[in-house]
């Protein structure tokens, strides 16, 4: 494997020179493919998986279609004993090192939580897995803007560089300032809405956005033995 980009629940990686799209996806040997952009499609919970394989060249008859890789996951089985596995994974700020380029910690909380239950439906006969998994994520985002100025919102200009022009005239704005019956009223109504700059430079604009991302990962598999 090349290269790989891990973002969220999702997976992608480049093998043998291929594009992410040249690889191939097998869940228990069943296509795990999102026919949308052939990336991965169903991302079990880690606790559920049994192992997991990459073959990137000489692949068997039973792998195929793939130019790139082939990522096969196998999922955990049950057997005749009962298994119960829980676990906690926490991340939370107040752990957290501060960035070195910043002035604050951003608040981050994570909660990733679930059980694997295993066992016997019918001893010596029929098994069942089944793994539940919950994520809970509030994390604050900084972003910096660029927003009007007191000055702009009343068509003052003179603070840029850039000689504006009159598009009907085509002659320069004295000062760079707009007359106010030349403001378009939909312009004007727009730049309502836009909040008042809270630092300087040309970045003038600080925001701290919040964010929220709930998921939850459901696996099930039940086993038959026949004979």
């Amino acid at each position: 494997v090349q290269g790989s980009n891990l973002s969220g629940q999702n997976l992608s990686f480049h093998a043998n020179g291929g594009r992410e799209r040249d690889n191939n996806f097998l869940l228990d040997g069943v296509d795990n493919n999102d026919t949308g952009n052939s990336q991965l499609n169903i991302v079990p919970s880690v606790d559920a998986i049994q192992e997991f394989k990459i073959t990137t060249s000489a692949y068997g008859a039973e792998l195929g279609r793939a130019g790139g890789g082939v990522l096969n996951v196998q999922t955990k089985s049950g057997n005749n004993l009962f298994h119960v596995v829980l676990f906690e994974f926490l991340r939370n700020d107040v752990f957290d090192a501060k960035n070195v380029f910043a002035t604050t910690k951003q608040p981050y909380r994570r909660n990733q939580f679930g059980t694997v239950v295993s066992g016997p439906i019918k001893k010596d006969r029929a098994f069942f897995m089944f793994n539940y998994e919950g994520n809970r994520i509030r994390s604050t985002n900084s972003t910096l803007a660029v927003v009007p100025t007191e000055k702009q919102r009343r068509g003052d200009f003179s603070e840029l560089s850039r000689q504006l022009v009159d598009p009907v005239t085509r002659q320069p704005f004295p000062g760079n300032i707009i007359p106010p019956a030349q403001f378009d009223r939909l312009g004007a109504a727009l730049a309502a809405y836009f909040p008042v700059p809270n630092r300087t430079g040309s970045n003038n604009y600080l925001a701290n956005t919040k964010g929220i991302w709930d998921f939850d990962v459901i696996t099930g598999r039940v086993d038959y033995r026949v004979s």
